[in-house]
């Protein structure tokens, strides 16, 4: 089932991914006269960091969906998700860390792995389809 929900995603990423790197090497060769793309951080995002929020997304809505009572309140939950991801993008405003070091990105790497293993765990043992199904209106 993980990987029913994270090929598409992760397809789309590469694909996306893709076509950017090849927009900006195509405008930015004759300026500055040899490709830029894919830089370090940009592939440790594209590789690691992105897939591994992905798998992240997913574990987390399934323990959220599993505790909520409606589909309504799962959606509502769902937009906690968010707020986590968006911690290393506020911290980088805020000047604690760079997102384009590729040590810092591959540190967010290693941490969305940790918590990426412990949700696994967790999702696992908390989903109950049949509690879900009958409990939800």
């Amino acid at each position: 089932k993980d990987l029913g929900t994270m090929i598409p995603a992760i397809s789309s990423l590469f694909l996306g991914a893709l076509v950017y790197m090849v927009l900006v090497d195509a405008l930015s060769y004759g300026q500055l006269g040899y490709l830029f793309m894919p830089t370090w951080g940009f592939a440790v995002t594209i590789m690691l960091d992105a897939p591994l929020a992905a798998y992240f997304i997913t574990r987390l809505s399934i323990i959220l969906s599993a505790k909520s009572k409606s589909v309504q309140s799962a959606q509502a939950y769902g937009r906690v998700i968010l707020i986590i991801l968006m911690v290393p993008v506020w911290l980088s405003y805020l000047g604690a860390f760079s997102l384009i070091s590729p040590v810092n990105l591959l540190v967010i790497g290693g941490i969305l792995l940790v918590a990426c293993v412990v949700l696994y765990y967790l999702s696992s043992a908390t989903f109950n389809r049949e509690e879900i199904l009958t409990r939800w209106k």
